[in-house]
C-alpha cells in the first residue's frame, strides 16, 4: 500500500505540475492573443484615419474606378442623347417639309376656288340691274327667294 500511495502522491505533484504548465501556456496564449488584438485594433483605427483622411489606397483605387466607369456611362448617355436629337430633328424637318407642301398645295387649291367665286360673284352683280333699289326694310327688290334662300333674304345677308 505504502508503494500506491507515493505512486498516488506522485502522481498528484505530476498533475499539479501539469496544471501549472497548461494554466502558464494558456495565460500565454491569452497575451499573445490580447497582444494580436491589439495591433488588429491599432491596424483598423489607422485604416478608418486614413479613410476618413480619403487616402486610404484600397478606398481610393475603388473610388478611381467607379468615377471612371461614371464618366464612361455619362458619356455613353450624351451620345445616345445627342444620336435621338439628330433623329428627332432629321424627322422633324422631313414631316415639315411635308407639310409645307401639302399647306402650299392646299392653299394654292383655296386661293384658286376663292378667285373662281368672286368672280362668279362679281358676274352676278354686274348682270343685275341698275335700277334696284332697297326697300325699308332692308331686303333686295326684284330678286328671286331661291337665289338667296329662304333664311337670307336681307341686304346684310347678302352682303356677307
Amino acid at each position: 500500500m505504502l508503494v500506491l500511495l507515493s505512486f498516488s502522491a506522485s502522481c498528484g505533484e505530476d498533475t499539479d505540475d501539469a496544471s501549472e504548465t497548461d494554466r502558464a501556456k494558456l495565460e500565454e496564449a491569452t497575451e499573445i492573443k490580447e497582444q494580436m488584438y491589439r495591433e488588429k485594433l491599432a491596424q483598423l483605427k489607422q485604416q478608418i484615419e486614413l479613410l476618413h483622411a480619403g487616402t486610404l489606397p484600397e478606398f481610393c483605387r475603388k473610388q478611381k474606378k467607379l468615377e471612371q466607369a461614371a464618366k464612361e456611362r455619362h458619356k455613353q448617355i450624351q451620345c445616345y442623347h445627342n444620336y435621338l436629337l439628330s433623329k428627332v430633328a432629321r424627322l422633324s424637318s422631313r414631316t415639315f417639309v411635308k407639310f409645307q407642301l401639302v399647306f402650299s398645295t392646299c392653299r394654292v387649291k383655296h386661293v384658286e376656288r376663292f378667285v373662281a367665286l368672286t368672280l362668279i360673284n362679281s358676274q352676278h352683280i354686274k348682270s343685275f340691274p341698275k335700277h334696284f333699289w332697297l326697300h325699308t326694310t332692308g331686303t333686295i327688290l326684284g330678286l328671286p327667294e331661291p337665289y338667296f334662300g329662304k333664311s337670307c333674304t336681307s341686304m346684310e345677308a347678302f352682303l356677307r
